[in-house]
C-alpha cells in the first residue's frame, strides 16, 4: 500500500476509515477528506477557508448553520443566471423529451 496522505489519515483514524470506506458513512468520508485535504491535520480542517469548495459547509467542526462571507462564492441569483444563458439544442430537448417519457412509462 502506497502512504500517501489520504492513506495515513486513514491508518491515523482507523474507525473513521472503516466507516467511510466499508460503512457508507458520507460524514466520515468527508471528515477523512478535508483532513487529508488540509495535509492531515482536523483542527486545520475546522479553520478551512476554501470557500468555494462543496464540502465547505460539512467539513469536521462546522454547524449547519455557518455559511461563507458574502462576496466568495456567487450567489443564487448570479448562478441561476447563468445557467439560464446555457444554449439548449435541439437534440438536448429531444433527448431530455425521451428521457422524461422513459421516466413515467417506468413509474406507471
Amino acid at each position: 500500500m502506497k502512504l500517501n496522505v489520504e492513506n495515513t489519515v486513514r491508518l491515523k483514524n482507523p474507525k473513521e476509515a472503516l466507516s467511510a470506506d466499508y460503512g457508507g458513512s458520507r460524514s466520515a468520508a468527508i471528515e477523512l477528506f478535508c483532513e487529508s485535504c488540509m495535509g492531515g491535520s482536523r483542527s486545520e480542517a475546522s479553520n478551512c477557508k476554501a470557500y468555494t469548495c462543496n464540502l465547505w459547509k460539512y467539513r469536521p467542526g462546522s454547524s449547519k448553520h455557518d455559511s461563507p462571507p458574502p462576496g466568495n462564492i456567487p450567489s443564487k441569483e448570479e448562478i441561476e443566471k447563468a445557467i439560464s444563458k446555457i444554449p439548449i439544442n435541439e437534440a438536448r430537448k429531444a433527448w431530455g423529451a425521451k428521457l422524461g417519457a422513459m421516466r413515467k412509462k417506468n413509474a406507471t
